[in-house]
C-alpha cells in the first residue's frame, strides 16, 4: 500500500485537460457552424429563385432555370448532409474530415453563384446592378452566417466573387473594371469583419468550456481533499477521526436493524524495541506494511484505522463475535507468519488484538473499553494473541 504522500501530490496538480477542452471547443464550434450552415443552404434557393426571377426579363429562361436547378440541388444535397451530421455522433477523428467536406459543399454553392455574373450577363445596366447587388448580398449574408469558421467563409466568399472579378478584368472597360476594384474592397472590409467575429465567437466558447473544465477540476480538487481529509498521512487508513464517525453509523445501523456488530483493537508487539532498534523510517515502512496485509484480509464493508501511534481499531459489521474471532485469529497469522522485509532487513513483527461484541443500548466508547482491556489482556498473557472480551 502507497502512502498518501504520493495522493497529497497528486491533489495539487488537478489542471484542465487542455487537448480535451479544445476538443470540446472545435466539436461545439462545428455543430453551430453546421446548424448555421444549413440555414444558408435553406435560405439560397429561396435567395436563388427570387433573382432568377429578376434576371428573367433579361435572360433566356432555360439558362435561368439550369443554373437555378443547379444550385437547388447543391443546396438541398448540403441540407441533407448538414443534417445527418447533426444526427449522427462523430468521433473527434472524423470531425475535421466532415467540416473540410461541408467547406467543399460551399465551394461547390458559392461557384454556382458566382457563375451567375457570367451566365446572367447582359449588357442592359439595371440586369448588371441586380448581378452584382445580389452577389454582394450573398457574400455579406455568408459573413454573418458562417462566423463559426473562417475558413468556410473565405472559401465560399471567394469562390463567389471570383468569376466576378475575373469576368469584369477581362470585359476590361473601366466601369468594369471598377467594379472589380469595388469587389475586391468590399471583400476585404467583410474579411476583416468576419475573421474579428469568428475569434469572438471561438473565444465565447472556450471561456464556456473553460469554465466546464475548470468546475469538474474544482469538484475533484475538492473530492480529493475530502479524501485526504478522511486519512492517515502514512498508511493510508482511515484516520481516528472519520473511522469513529464510521463506527458510530455503524452502531446506530446496528441498532435500528438489530444486526450483528463486532469490533477489534490490535497494536504492534514492542513497536518501540522496533523504532529504537532500526530507526524511525523502517518503524513507519513496518506501518505501512501492517496495513497493507491487515487490509488485503477485510471486506468491502469492514472498516478498518489507524486509532493512535501503533495501535489500530477494525470494524466488523454483520458480525457475531465468534466469526470476528477467527478473522482475528488469520490477521494475526498473516503478520507473524511472515517476517517483514524493510531497508534489505528482516523483522518479526507480531500483533495482540483485542475484540469485542456490541449489545443493546450499548455505546462506542464503552465498547472500546472493553475491547482495549481485551487487548492488555492479551499483552499481559504474552503477545501476539487474541483476546475475546468476557464478562
Amino acid at each position: 500500500m502507497g502512502t498518501l504522500k504520493d495522493e497529497l501530490s497528486l491533489a495539487d496538480n488537478h489542471q484542465i485537460d487542455e487537448p480535451r477542452l479544445k476538443r470540446a471547443v472545435f466539436k461545439e464550434q462545428v455543430r453551430i457552424f453546421i446548424i448555421r450552415k444549413r440555414i444558408l443552404h435553406v435560405a439560397g434557393p429561396c435567395s436563388g429563385a427570387y433573382f432568377a426571377f429578376l434576371m428573367s426579363e433579361y435572360i433566356a429562361m432555360p439558362i435561368v432555370l439550369c443554373w437555378l436547378s443547379a444550385l437547388a440541388l447543391v443546396d438541398f444535397t448540403l441540407v441533407f448532409f448538414c443534417t445527418l451530421y447533426l444526427n449522427k455522433d462523430i468521433s473527434h477523428d472524423n470531425r475535421q474530415f466532415w467540416c473540410q467536406g461541408h467547406i467543399f459543399g460551399l465551394v461547390i454553392s458559392g461557384f454556382i453563384w458566382g457563375l451567375s455574373i457570367i451566365l446572367f450577363y447582359t449588357p442592359q445596366l439595371q440586369g448588371q446592378l441586380y448581378n452584382i447587388v445580389m452577389l454582394v448580398v450573398v457574400g455579406s449574408f455568408s459573413a454573418v452566417v458562417l462566423i463559426p469558421i473562417r475558413a468556410a467563409y473565405f472559401a465560399f466568399f471567394t469562390t463567389t466573387i471570383s468569376p466576378a472579378f475575373i469576368f469584369y478584368i477581362w470585359l476590361g472597360d473601366f466601369a468594369h473594371v471598377n467594379l472589380a476594384v469595388g469587389i475586391v474592397v468590399v471583400g476585404i472590409v467583410t474579411s476583416a469583419f468576419q475573421a474579428s467575429a469568428t475569434e469572438h465567437f471561438v473565444e465565447s466558447i472556450e471561456k464556456k468550456y473553460r469554465s466546464i473544465e475548470l468546475a469538474k477540476a474544482l469538484s475533484l480538487s475538492l473530492e480529493k481533499i475530502k479524501e485526504l481529509a478522511s486519512r492517515d498521512y502514512l498508511t493510508g487508513l482511515y484516520n481516528r477521526r472519520f473511522g469513529m464517525e464510521g463506527l458510530n453509523h455503524e452502531l446506530h445501523r446496528r441498532e435500528r436493524y438489530q444486526e450483528s456488530l463486532t469490533l477489534g483493537i490490535m497494536d504492534i508487539d514492542h513497536f518501540k524495541q522496533i523504532n529504537d532498534g532500526h530507526g524511525h523510517l523502517v518503524g513507519d515502512a513496518v506501518l505501512i506494511e501492517f496495513a497493507h496485509r491487515i487490509t488485503e484480509l477485510l471486506r468491502d464493508q469492514d472498516i478498518f484505522f489507524r486509532y493512535g501511534g501503533e495501535e489500530f481499531v477494525v470494524v466488523f459489521p454483520h458480525t457475531k463475535l465468534d466469526d470476528a474471532q477467527l478473522v482475528a485469529e488469520r490477521m494475526r497469522h498473516t503478520i507473524c507468519d511472515v517476517e517483514f522485509i524493510v531497508a534489505h532487513k528482516s523483522i518479526a513483527v507480531t500483533v495482540s488484538i483485542g475484540i469485542s461484541e456490541f449489545e443493546n443500548n450499548d455505546t462506542v466508547e464503552h465498547r472500546i473499553s472493553l475491547a482495549d482491556n481485551a487487548l492488555y489482556k492479551a499483552k499481559n498473557s504474552g503477545r501476539n494473541r487474541v483476546e475475546v472480551y468476557s464478562p
